[in-house]
């Protein structure tokens, strides 16, 4: 009888070893697991810190090009600020930007009487004598 609780108590033992072994199996294999998770958040952690590293020089890259088209708009606005338009000119600018269509291209109509005005009379007209046609 001793014997046979003996062999009872082993077999129970082998039973428990078992479940223990299997279980042990089991936790080793979920661990692996965890292991290779934790890989690839780490992978995909330091990917994103890459494209956030990117991302930063672009933004301030971008912010740079921002800062200097104002300023170059700055200085286009002060460099044609002393240039004007005639008024029909603009009137047809305008005219042409709410039907999208091109404006004539005229020249300044001030051009042309300021040159004629500063210009001295044509010598022959000067120098014709009195009484006789000048030539022209």
């Amino acid at each position: 009888m001793l014997a046979e609780n003996a062999g009872a108590a082993l077999d129970e033992i082998e039973q428990v070893s078992n479940q223990i072994a299997s279980l042990v199996q089991n936790i080793s294999s979920s661990a692996r697991q965890q292991a290779g998770s934790a890989a690839d958040v780490t992978r995909r952690t330091t990917k994103l810190r890459e494209i956030s590293d990117q991302t930063e020089k672009a933004t301030k890259a971008t912010a740079q090009s921002v800062s200097k088209f104002s300023e170059l708009a700055s200085q286009l606005r002060k460099t044609v600020a002393g240039f004007t338009l005639p008024h029909a000119a603009l009137r047809a600018s305008k005219l042409a930007a709410t039907t999208k269509i091109k404006p004539a291209v005229q020249p300044p109509p001030a051009a042309a009487p300021q040159a004629a005005a500063k210009a001295p009379p044509p010598p022959a007209a000067q120098s014709a004598p009195a009484g006789e046609k000048a030539a022209g």
